[in-house]
């Protein structure tokens, strides 16, 4: 008999949560659940290019879910927009978050870090290898 599901969790977000879902498939070692302990069921939905008003209209994946916990993987497409500014983005990213928890009553909502695609202009506290994103986002996530 399978143990029962403990927790509902959505990975919700842009191209990288697909890139993930890919990866874990492609590869026999790794396991949808991400080794968490207490049999989660883990659903993955990636959206290529996907800002956050992108997500905010898909909605109806999360919610015909009914998550415990979601997580986003958000705000990476919008921060390199030029006519946002990251307090537009954040501002967003909020709102979105707002949303799952106070409206959709979704009990526990995690973001994630918004990664650079391109080198920073500033010193960051978590330096992201820039050719990593840049080689998985033209040719899928290698080994």
């Amino acid at each position: 008999m399978a143990a029962p599901i403990s927790k509902k969790v959505y990975i919700f977000g842009h191209s990288f949560v697909k890139r993930l879902k890919d990866f874990i498939r492609h590869d026999p070692s790794l396991r949808y659940d991400l080794g968490v302990t207490g049999s989660p069921m883990i659903q993955y939905s990636g959206f290529s290019s996907a800002t956050v008003d992108h997500l905010r209209n898909n909605l109806d994946y999360i919610l015909y879910f009914n998550p415990d916990i979601v997580v986003l993987v958000v705000g990476t497409n919008d921060i390199y927009n030029p006519n946002q500014s990251p307090l537009s983005v954040a501002s967003a990213i909020r709102d979105l978050v707002d949303t799952l928890l106070f409206v959709h009553g979704i009990p526990q909502v995690i973001v994630m870090q918004t990664l650079h695609r391109h080198a920073s202009t500033c010193q960051t506290r978590y330096p992201v290898d820039i050719d990593i994103h840049r080689h998985s986002s033209t040719t899928g996530l290698t080994k």
